[in-house]
């Protein structure tokens, strides 16, 4: 399928990350927004933008108490907005409609490009997650590794390579690294294997990015904890870590393009990335109503931001602000640039 022109389910920096993947690859991108988003980043970097909800499409559709965040959850909405500007193909993002079949569904319907895992391979996913061992279960202590998978529409799949985000809060990683540093050969062989066989075992294509979390004992025993079929949240430090654009990736998978590469990469360098939130997790606090003051210089580390030095944040939606991604020849020197990169963002 030919793809010009795409569509963002999303907002903040994944949907910004997209544009600009849409931009190298000459593809236009088009932008939606709730009422608090307007003037935003990811509205202002496309190449159009829409707004939805009760703003000025048709109040109808969404009454004047939706929330900002049920109106990126209207899926007539996106699909009008889709149909009425000539669009090709429609990216979710991650979280929203992500992992939702029924809203992947609706995109094929409409014949356009739904740039992810088939409704067939999202629900298949969801069923092979819940026949996972319970947490109770699993290994303990643990250090939390993923395998970062890539497959296209004519059903082959390779390892990318290693990550790990082993520093969590509500199950979030606040800090990711990769490759995973401290893996002995033959761990990691067990887990890219392991990974590959549960992937197999799903019976059906799963196209894009995927990732096999695993909990990780000492000793080197490990429990598969959950597929996950969409980019992740620290993606980036994997991109930067074997020199390849998962988003750019995806958009070649979706025009029905066959793998290109063969896995497992090659490292070319060590790269860690930090998710900086609007909320205090020492303290549980999750209020969302931090303003943004200063961002590092982007000459020291890679930023993947949605918002700009000086907007409010909106308190619809979750804490995450801003991913910083250091990239060196050694995790010592990456981490380092890190910490300096961390020393320039300011919140108050």
């Amino acid at each position: 399928m030919t793809i010009r022109k795409v569509l963002i389910a999303n907002r903040g920096e994944i949907a910004v990350r997209i544009e600009k993947a849409c931009a190298r690859a000459g593809l236009q991108s088009v932008a939606v927004y709730a009422e608090p988003d307007r003037g935003g980043l990811h509205s202002r970097f496309a190449d159009e933008a829409y707004p939805l909800g009760s703003t000025s499409l048709d109040k109808d559709l969404l009454g004047s108490s939706a929330s900002a965040r049920q109106a990126y959850l209207d899926a007539t909405m996106l699909l009008r907005i889709a149909r009425k500007n000539r669009v090709d193909a429609i990216h979710p993002g991650y979280g929203f409609f992500a992992e939702d079949p029924d809203f992947a569904r609706q995109v094929i319907d409409a014949r356009l490009a739904w740039i992810g895992p088939s409704p067939a391979a999202l629900e298949t996913v969801t069923a092979f997650n819940r026949s996972l061992a319970p947490e109770g279960a699993r290994v303990d202590p643990a250090r939390h590794i993923e395998i970062q998978l890539l497959g296209d529409s004519h059903g082959e799949v390779i390892v990318v390579g290693t990550r790990d985000g082993s520093v969590r809060h509500l199950g979030h990683a606040l800090i990711a690294e990769s490759p995973a540093p401290f893996l002995r050969a033959q761990v990691r062989r067990d887990l890219e294997t392991a990974a590959l066989a549960a992937v197999s075992a799903l019976g059906v294509v799963v196209a894009g990015p995927l990732t096999a979390e695993f909990d990780l004992g000492e000793d080197g025993s490990f429990a598969l904890t959950r597929l996950t079929p969409r980019l992740t949240v620290g993606h980036p430090c994997t991109e930067e870590a074997y020199n390849l654009d998962l988003v750019r990736a995806q958009l070649r998978i979706a025009a029905g393009e066959g793998l290109w590469l063969q896995g497992p990469l090659p490292a070319v360098t060590q790269a860690a990335t930090v998710r900086v939130d609007a909320a205090d997790h020492d303290l549980d606090l999750l209020e969302h109503r931090a303003a943004f003051i200063a961002l590092p210089d982007t000459r020291l580390v890679r930023v993947d931001a949605g918002i700009t030095q000086g907007q409010a944040v909106s308190d619809e939606f979750d804490t995450p602000l801003v991913k910083l991604t250091a990239a060196a020849e050694t995790r010592f020197e990456a981490l380092e640039a890190l910490r300096e990169a961390m020393l320039g963002v300011v919140i108050d």
